[in-house]
C-alpha cells in the first residue's frame, strides 16, 4: 500500500502551543532534514535566521519492526561546531515516534523556565503537556528519568552539562542510549528543555516480506556467519581494543602506536559481566549488538549499555583497560549526559591525575572546551579510528557535512584481504571495491570511486532509517532487501540510481546548509598531525581473531603497521569527492549541479506545505 502521508509535531515552549501537520510527500528524504531546513532559512534558502530548535524523526522505514530499522536522529546546530549535525539514537525512540503516526517532532523556541514535555495520543489526537521541571535542575539523566517512569513511556533527558549549555552535553533515551556526537543536551539546554516524555502507543507489526528479511538474517546469524559473535557475546559491537590493531585504532590521543596498556585488555573481563537473559536493545531488530555490561542493583540495565564508543575511548585513547574502570566510565557518561567521545578529547587535553576515581575524572573536565591543538575536525573531537590506516574513511570523517561521524562509510580493515573476510570484497566489488579487496592504509586512486559509492549507500540508509550496522555491504541486508522493505512500507520502488541519488541529495542538503552558516572548504581537512606523524608499531602475532571470526593469519603483510598519510592523495581524494558531489570549494554547493537543483525544488516543496498548513 501507498504510505505518502507524513505527520510533524511543532511545539514552541515559548508560548506553550503545539500544532500537528498532515500532509502528503513521495519523496523518500527524511522529513526531520526537510523540517530543518524549514526552521533554520528563509522562504528563499539562502539565509540562516535561526538556531536555537531540535528536530528528532525518522527515515520512512525507521520505526517499523524489522532488521535495522530502529534508528532515529535529533539534527541542531551544534555548539561544538556552530554547525548543523544530526545524531543518531538507537532503542525504542524511532518505534515510538512511529507509533504516533509521526515522522518528526521539533522544538521551536526557548521556554522562559525549565520545562519538560509530556507527549501522548489521546482520542486519536496528539496532546503536549508542558510541565514545570526546576524541581529537577541539577538532577542527572537518571533521576529525571526515574521520576517519570510509566509504563509505555520513552523518556529523552538531559543532566546538569546539558543545563549548563556545556559543548560535552549529550541526550539520553531511556537511561542509556546516547546521542554520542554534537553536544545535543547543549541544545535541549538553550531550548531549557529537561525532558522528552513520549507515552507511545502500540508499535508497528511488520509485513510478510519484512519479516522474512528478518528471519533469513536471523537464520544467518544461528548458522555461524560472521554476525555469530556480535549477536552472541560482548562486547558485541561495543569495544575492539588490542595492540594488535595499531595504525587502525586510535589511542594514547592518536599515538602512533597503541598504548601498552592495550595489551593489558581482555575481553572475557566484559563476557563476565554481560547481564543474563537481557531483551533485546532495538525492539523489532533482532541483531541484538547493544549489550548491558556491568549492571548495578537497584539501577535500570538500560544505562549500562555499551556503545561503539563508550569503552573504546576510555581503554585505547585514555589509555585505562581496567574493566571496572572502563564500565563506570560508560555507565557514567549515561547517567549524567556528557558524550564519551568529547569526554575521552578533554581527559587527554587536561591530563587530571589517573589515581582519582572516574567520576572526579568526568567531573573535573565535562564542563571544559576543546583548545585549538585538539585532534579534531570542525572542532568536534575525531572518533578512536585512526585516519591513517583508515585512509578512505579519513576522508569521509574530514569532509562529511556535519562532522568526523565514525560511521559515515565502511571502515578500510574491513576490505583488507590481509585482515578481513573474502566475502566483504566480493561483497564491496558492487560499490567500487576492486576483486581481491583493498589494502588498508592506502589512499590511491583505486578508493576514490568506492569512498563515493559507500558513501552515498550508507547517505540513502541514513535517510530510510536503516542502521548501518545492520547494512551492505559488510552485514547481511542486501540492495535488494532495502528495495523489497521499502516497497512494502512505503509502497514505492527503489533501485541503485534513485537509491544513490536519495544519499547524495541528503549531504547535498547538509551541505548547502552548512556552507550558510559559515562552512568553508579548509574545514573539510584532517590535523596537520596525521600527515607528520607516521603509524611506527610491530606488527604482532595475533592470539587469535580480533573482531569475532575473521581470519587474520597474514596481518605480518599488512601495511598498518607503517602506514603513512599522504596529504597529496588525501587532496587528491578531497577533489574527486568534490567533483562527485557536487560541491564547490566555498564550503557550499555548485547551485546548478543536477543534485542541487533537485534538492532545493524539493525543500521548497516541503516550504509551500507547511506554509500553507498556516505554520508561524
Amino acid at each position: 500500500m501507498s504510505t505518502n502521508k507524513r505527520r510533524v509535531l511543532i511545539i514552541d515552549p515559548k508560548v506553550k502551543s503545539y500544532k500537528c501537520i498532515d500532509f502528503e510527500l513521495t519523496s523518500l528524504m527524511p522529513i526531520s532534514l526537510l523540517l530543518t531546513n524549514y526552521l533554520a532559512t528563509n522562504d528563499d534558502l539562502d539565509t540562516v535566521v535561526k538556531r536555537d530548535f531540535i528536530v528528532i524523526g525518522t527515515g520512512v522505514l525507521g520505526g517499523h519492526a524489522g532488521v535495522g530499522l530502529a534508528v532515529s536522529t535529533l539534527t541542531g546546530i551544534s555548539p561544538q561546531s556552530n554547525r548543523v549535525i544530526e545524531a543518531k539514537i538507537e532503542g525504542k525512540l524511532a518505534a515510538s515516534i512511529r507509533s504516533l503516526g509521526l515522522d518528526a517532532l521539533a522544538i521551536d523556541g526557548c521556554s522562559d523556565s525549565m520545562i519538560g514535555l509530556k507527549i501522548s495520543s489521546q482520542n486519536n489526537q496528539l496532546v503536549v503537556k508542558f510541565e514545570d521541571a526546576e524541581l529537577l535542575r541539577g538532577k542527572s539523566v537518571w533521576q529525571t528519568t526515574k521520576s517519570l517512569e510509566k509504563d509505555n513511556q520513552t523518556v529523552l533527558a538531559i543532566g546538569k552539562a546539558g543545563e549548563e549549555k556545556v559543548p560535552s552535553a549529550s541526550v539520553v533515551c531511556d537511561y542509556g542510549f546516547p546521542t554520542q556526537t554534537g553536544g545535543v543536551g547543549a541544545i535541549f539546554g538553550r531550548l531549557q528543555i529537561k525532558y522528552i516524555a513520549i507515552q507511545y502507543g502500540i508499535f508497528l507489526t511488520p509485513g510478510t516480506m519484512t519479516r522474512q528479511i528478518s528471519l533469513e538474517y536471523l537464520d544467518g546469524i544461528k548458522a555461524g556467519n560472521i554476525l555469530s559473535k556480535f549477536h552472541f557475546d560482548p562486547p558485541g559491537f561495543g569495544v575492539f581494543v588490542s595492540p594488535t590493531l595499531s595504525g587502525y585504532l586510535g589511542g594514547g590521543n592518536f599515538a602512533t602506536k597503541l598504548p601498552s596498556e592495550t595489551e593489558q585488555f581482555n575481553p572475557q573481563d566484559y563476557i563476565d559481566r554481560l547481564a543474563p537473559n537481557q531483551e533485546a536493545s532495538c525492539p523489532g531488530c533482532i541483531q541484538n549488538c547493544l549489550k548491558v555490561i556491568g549492571s548495578t542493583p537497584g539501577e535500570s540495565p538500560d544505562g549500562f549499555r555499551v556503545h561503539q564508543l563508550g569503552i573504546t575511548v576510555f581503554a585505547s585513547q585514555w589509555a585505562d583497560s581496567d574493566p571496572d574502570r572502563a564500565l563506570r566510565f560508560n555507565s557514567y557518561c549515561h547517567e549524567i549526559g556528557v558524550e564519551h567521545l568529547y569526554i575521552s578529547a578533554l581527559l587527554l587535553q587536561e591530563e587530571p591525575r589517573r589515581d582519582i576515581s572516574v567520576e572526579e575524572l568526568v567531573d573535573r573536565v565535562y564542563e571544559k572546551n576543546l583548545n585549538a591543538d585538539a585532534l579534531a575536525v570542525k572542532n568536534m573531537p575525531l572518533p578512536p579510528f585512526d585516519p591513517r590506516g583508515n585512509q578512505a574513511l579519513g576522508v569521509a570523517m574530514a569532509l562529511n557535512p556535519t562532522g568526523p561521524r565514525y560511521d559515515v562509510i565502511e571502515h578500510d580493515i574491513d576490505f583488507d584481504p590481509h585482515w578481513s573476510w573474502v566475502r566483504h570484497s566480493i561483497f564491496g566489488q558492487e560499490f567500487g571495491i576492486p576483486e581481491g579487496g583493498l589494502p588498508v592504509a592506502t589512499l590511491d586512486a583505486r578508493r576514490h570511486q568506492p569512498i563515493a559509492e559507500i558513501w552515498k549507500l550508507w547517505s540513502a540508509l541514513d535517510a530510510l532509517g536503516v542502521c548501518i550496522f545492520a547494512s551492505p555491504p559488510t552485514r547481511d541486508l542486501r540492495l535488494s532487501h532495502i528495495y523489497a522493505m521499502t516497497l512494502e512500507i512505503t509502497g514505492q520502488s527503489l533501485n541503485r540510481e534513485l537509491l544513490f541519488e536519495l544519499g547524495l541529495s541528503r549531504l547535498s542538503l547538509l551541505r548547502r546548509l552548512n556552507g550558510l552558516l559559515g562552512l568553508k572548504s579548509d574545514e573539510d581537512d584532517l590535523p596537520e598531525y596525521f600527515f607528520k606523524n607516521p603509524i611506527s608499531a610491530e606488527s604482532m602475532e595475533s592470539d587469535g581473531p580480533i573482531f569475532g571470526n575473521e581470519d587474520v593469519s597474514g596481518i605480518k603483510q599488512s601495511k598498518l603497521y607503517f602506514a603513512n598519510l599522504s596529504r597529496n592523495e588525501f587532496d587528491a581524494a578531497k577533489s574527486f569527492i568534490y567533483r562527485e558531489f557536487g560541491w564547490d570549494r566555498n564550503g557550499s554547493v555548485v547551485d546548478n549541479h543536477p543534485i542541487t537543483t533537485k534538492s532545493l525544488t524539493l525543500q521548497k516543496q516541503f516550504n509551500k506545505i507547511i506554509n500553507d498548513k498556516n505554520y508561524s
